[in-house]
């Protein structure tokens, strides 16, 4: 036997004869260990000067007993496999390729060391396959091949179109070229090439030299998925065939596994295809993948990879459905020539499970409707050397990676990588995540008369223990919802409207997640609603039922939280932003059903909003030039009901329960029926704050800021109602629950250069009103005609150093500011007389405000501060309250026929509470303000003779204690100042009317003004889910001769006012400057 090799240098043929029979000759053992083996054939030989490669091995059947002596199979462990006792799947050892080529042939066979392609020697078989090695598990392909047709693998570092053309040129009457690779409309990855439609002309010389090898019918059949599809993918096949002359298939959709989508049928052809599929039944059975390969712009169905699809230059692909890959799966650039970018858009959801990075992949953007990627999955931009996307050395810049869905997921352990290692020189990518939803509704279901909107949206980010690291990292969550329910006066099948939105923005950062970045890191979740709930009465009602509902269920909330053991770091600045802007608008008109409508009209709004922004439980900040943390709540509600011309008589049970909940009540008694209902019940929660018991290091700033700024009308307007039918009674309720609040917390360590804390209002104060106008209906009405509740129960805003934290820096400036602005308008008015009529509203007119505010700006007890250098504290309260009561007609018994009340309890606190002694290298300095104006006001002459008899009744009672306090031992290089200061202007003022009070008789009790006014204060703070009045009882209306019984106008004013700056007993302060008190 004779083994003929080549000098690769020269290509000169070398042949050497070896005596298979005298093994002692050569030096051999009966069983040689592979090493002795291949050097024995040149191949392992690293002291030749001129490498010798065995490519043509020729043996005859009997020479395979001398192959399972000396080359037993258990000496082939490296090698992929062993195909039988004297051939194997190897590796060729010049280029380091694998190779399915047998390296031992009982029949004729070469291997290509040059080219990558085995060749075999000119054979008589009329098929040949031509495999890229790209194709995953292309061994299982190469082995299913059916008998007769001749199979060569493709070199990955050559360009495939060349290497084909090299292997045909020494064929003749080719009947079936077989070509298998990654394909996509119009596009085929061909070695370290990509033929598409665009680079055909720069091919075509070399595709029509494919013609002189093939038979006049051959067929050239593609396998790889999509390559036919759409008029990119026909144009391919048509130019093609008429390039090389062949008659051309190939698939317009996935090839491969059924069960990931794919089929093994070449749906579009160009003449008559002689040849059959080249596989045999069991390995397209079994065969685990499709072929995909993309480049351009392309559309596929929903479709899950488990194996590797191959992105081509610029690539966009256009997903119907939903995208998976699984864990076996990747996503890679084709490692060849410029990078690769890939632009998924996905109209359903995507998983991704398997790595998406490498093979020069560079920007990657998804957009779905949600991205989950599952646990351990790495993402990367990065170009790197080998497959350690997390470690290894950058070798040019990395790219974006940007994702847009409703919701995106990672899980633990997964990992988006942008970076650069510090010096590189290149450039790290951006990571964007941006969960967004956005929905426009109208309209809704008809449930038995009424039109019921309800919708909800949802955008979140959640980061479960997964690593990010990039240069800009920005992780956004925002919900947008506007919704509108609209039933009109014409549609008789119509009473009310219903609207219940729900809107929530959250990003979630919580595990052992980690998360750096070399540029700006940046979060943030943003909720927006807009929703409308309009209702019209018919032309034509029953003054006993509803005409017009509009009821509002309103959530909105934004979250951004960072919570576990994350760790952060960030060479710029860390912004943690949350923000709600809620917009309502409720209302019932009872006037578009015209002179003949009838019937109670109710507009109701429900609404709560939480925005928080917060760092807690054992969050560590290694690294930013600036924190911010931010919760802003921006609030515009509208809530309006106006009576049918006919009014109500009596109200349905929904009306009466609603009455009844709200407690829509006077001093005299409840109010069970109303015209015009018009009610706002509102929670805000509304926070910033960092609490974590770890270090959080920033080069500058740390600021914690928390905004609230609302405006809520409610109105309650009766004056259509104009007839003896009906009455016009009026009742608007605007009910309040609210918190601003940023604090620093928990037992972590803080160091900054400066810390502000701020909690405030917008730019302008919020405002809170409600006014109800009663209409001239019948005039039995009972207690009331016009009842106007304004109710702002909670309205706090606080700035606060919280017990447990420790701030560890020298020359730390510390800034604790809080702000709260108001305006409380409360108006209940009859309807106004008008060219010259003598209709008024009518019955009696109750206003109602209330206002409970708290303004903090605290070191806690127990918070720690080591040598800061100034320390400010800031506690600033601007109330403003208009209460307003005028006399309608008589409509009933009531004793106070116009009865304001106004109740004001305000504390503004700046204080520094008991713990550890404080160290101050510069000034100390506390400052409580509070500027307080109160206007109220009972008016008795607006409606002329028809008045009711009764006293005009004002009363104001309102309470506001403003201090500045140290509660522990300070020691300070500077001065120390704690200002205090309360300025406030209330006026009460009341009426007669013409009818004035009811006149004394017998029963008339001695201290009967006295009564009145415990029964409106008692009424009023009935009203109240807080009272912190400090008022145990009025003082009595009584002149020398004795009390007063009684009295046509009465005005009280009970104020409790007082400023304090103060330094608790036995506390021991100690400054270097002056020490001023100032109250």
């Amino acid at each position: 036997m004779e083994f003929i090799a080549e000098n690769l240098t020269g290509l000169t043929p070398l042949q050497f004869p070896l005596d298979l029979g005298n093994n002692t000759d050569l030096g051999l053992n009966p069983n040689p260990d592979l090493e002795s083996a291949m050097n024995l054939m040149g191949v392992l030989t690293p002291e030749l000067d001129v490498p010798i490669n065995p490519i043509i091995a020729e043996f005859t059947q009997e020479d395979s007993s001398f192959l399972d002596t000396v080359f037993p199979q258990e000496q082939f462990q490296g090698f992929s496999s062993v195909k039988s006792n004297s051939s194997l799947l190897g590796r060729d050892f010049l280029i380091g390729n694998e190779t399915t080529d047998n390296f031992f042939l009982n029949e004729p066979s070469s291997y290509d060391s040059l080219t990558g392609a085995s060749l075999a020697q000119p054979s008589a078989a009329k098929e040949i396959v031509f495999i890229d090695p790209t194709v995953e598990d292309y061994q299982s392909l190469m082995a299913g091949v059916t008998p007769g047709a001749e199979v060569i693998l493709l070199d990955a570092t050559r360009d495939g179109v060349t290497q084909i053309s090299e292997v045909l040129a020494q064929r003749q009457d080719i009947s079936g070229v077989h070509i298998v690779s990654h394909g996509g409309p119009g596009s085929l990855q061909l070695g370290a090439a990509e033929l598409s439609l665009d680079n055909l002309d720069n091919y075509a010389h070399t595709l029509q030299s494919w013609a002189d090898s093939l038979t006049a019918e051959a067929d050239i059949l593609f396998y790889g998925c999509d390559l036919a599809a759409g008029a990119v993918g026909t144009a391919f096949v048509q130019q093609l065939s008429h390039l090389t002359g062949a008659d051309i298939a190939a698939s317009h959709d996935l090839t491969g596994n059924a069960a990931l989508g794919g089929d093994w049928k070449l749906e579009e052809t160009t003449g008559t295809i002689e040849s059959a599929v080249v596989f045999q039944n069991g390995v397209m059975l079994s065969y685990g993948s499709v072929l995909a390969s993309f480049t351009g712009n392309q559309t596929i169905n929903s479709a899950t990879f488990n194996e590797d699809v191959v992105i081509s230059g610029d690539v966009v692909l256009n997903v119907t459905g939903d995208f998976t890959i699984g864990n076996i799966g990747k996503i890679v650039g084709d490692g060849t020539g410029p990078l690769d970018n890939l632009t998924l858009k996905v109209d359903g959801a995507v998983t991704i499970g398997g790595l998406i990075g490498g093979g020069g992949l560079l920007d990657l953007a998804i957009e779905a409707t949600t991205i989950n990627i599952l646990e351990d999955v790495t993402i990367s931009s990065r170009q790197v050397l080998g497959n350690d996307f997390l470690n290894n050395n950058s070798i040019a810049n990395s790219g974006d990676l940007t994702f847009n869905a409703s919701t995106i997921t990672l899980g633990s352990g997964a990992q988006l990588l942008a970076q650069v290692e510090t010096g590189s020189g290149f450039q790290a990518g951006n990571i964007n995540l941006n969960a967004r939803e956005e929905k426009n509704t109208t309209g809704g279901d008809n449930l038995l008369g009424e039109i019921f909107n309800s919708t909800t949206v949802e955008a979140g980010v959640e980061i479960n223990s997964a690593t990010l690291l990039g240069n800009n990292i920005t992780i956004n969550s925002q919900a947008d919802l506007t919704t509108l329910a609209e039933g009109r006066s014409d549609d008789v099948k119509i009473d009310g409207v219903r609207v219940e939105a729900n809107a929530q923005a959250q990003v979630a950062i919580t595990g052992n997640s980690r998360i750096e970045s070399s540029g700006n890191l940046t979060i943030t979740a943003d909720s927006k609603v807009d929703a409308k709930a309009l209702t019209e009465a018919k032309a034509s009602g029953d003054t006993a039922l509803d005409a017009a509902i509009s009821l509002s269920d309103i959530e909105n909330s934004a979250i951004a939280q960072i919570s576990g053991n994350t760790t952060l770091s960030t060479t710029g600045d860390l912004q943690l932003s949350a923000k709600t802007d809620t917009k309502v608008e409720t209302t019932a008109d009872g006037t578009a059903g015209g002179g003949n409508a009838a019937g109670a009209t109710v507009a109701v709004a429900t609404i709560e909003t939480v925005t928080e922004a917060y760092i807690d439980d054992s969050v560590s900040i290694t690294q930013a030039a600036n924190i911010g943390v931010a919760a802003t709540a921006l609030e515009d509600f509208d809530t309006k009901a106006t009576s049918t011309a006919g009014g109500a008589s009596e109200n349905s049970t929904d009306t009466q329960q609603r009455l009844q909940e709200n407690n829509a009540a006077t001093s005299d008694g409840d109010i069970s029926v109303a015209a015009a209902l018009a009610i706002v019940n509102t929670n805000r929660r509304t926070k910033a704050y960092v609490a974590t018991n770890e270090t959080v290091t920033t080069d500058d700033t740390l600021e914690i800021d928390a905004t609230s700024s609302t405006d809520s009308s409610v109105q309650a307007d009766a004056t259509a109602t104009d007839n003896n039918i009906g009455v016009g009674v009026a009742v608007g309720i605007n009910r309040v629950e609210g918190i601003n609040e940023a604090y620093l917390g928990g037992t972590g360590t803080i160091t900054a250069q400066e810390i502000d804390i701020v909690s405030k209002s917008g730019d302008t104060p919020s405002k809170f009103s409600t006014e109800a106008i009663s209409g001239a209906g019948d005039t039995n009405v009972g207690v009331a005609g016009s009842l106007a509740l304004n109710l702002v129960n909670s309205n706090q805003s606080q700035a606060l150093l919280k017990d447990g934290v420790t701030i560890n820096e020298d020359g730390a400036n510390v800034n604790l500011t809080a702000e709260n602005k108001a305006i409380y308008t409360a108006k209940a008015l009859p309807k106004p007389e008008e060219n010259n009529s003598s209709k008024v509203g009518v019955g009696a007119s109750v206003a109602v405000n209330v206002a409970n505010n708290r303004t903090r700006a605290e070191v806690e007890d127990g918070a720690n501060l080591n040598q800061a250098n100034n320390l400010t504290l800031k506690a600033n309260s601007e109330q403003e309250m208009n209460t307003t009561a005028e006399a309608g007609a008589e409509g009933g018994i009531a004793i106070n026929p116009m009865a304001a009340l106004s109740f004001s309890d305000s504390e503004t606190t700046a204080r520094i509470g008991t713990g550890n002694g404080l160290n101050i290298t510069g000034d100390l300095n506390l400052e409580a303000t509070y500027q307080g104006k109160i206007e109220t006001t009972a008016k008795g002459d607006t409606a002329g003779e028809d008045v009711g008899i009764g006293a005009a009744f004002a009363l104001t009672e309102a309470n506001d204690t403003t201090n500045a306090t140290i509660a522990r031992a300070i020691a300070t290089e500077g001065e120390i100042n704690l200002t205090a200061q309360s300025v406030t202007d209330n006026n009460t003022t009341a009426n007669a009317s013409a009818k004035g009070g009811k006149a004394e008789d017998q029963d008339t009790p001695k201290d009967g003004v006295d009564q009145q006014t415990e029964q409106q204060r008692s009424f009023g703070n009935s009203q109240k889910s807080q009272n912190n009045s400090q008022q145990t009882s009025a003082p009595s209306a009584a002149t020398s001769e004795g009390t007063v019984s009684v009295a046509a106008a009465v005005g009280v004013n009970l104020i409790n006012s007082q400023a304090q700056a103060t330094i608790a007993d036995n506390t021991t302060v100690t400054a270097g400057g002056e020490v001023t008190l100032k109250a």
